[in-house]
């Protein structure tokens, strides 16, 4: 298990944008 992110936290690390990663989320691709 990693560490857990928030998801600004997340945006930042990847360089994308807050949108990007809630569809990650919702797509099952990231878990939450």
């Amino acid at each position: 298990m990693g560490e857990i992110y928030t998801v600004t936290e997340v945006a930042e690390k990847l360089k994308v944008r807050k949108g990007y990663v809630y569809e990650l989320i919702y797509t099952g691709r990231l878990q939450a």
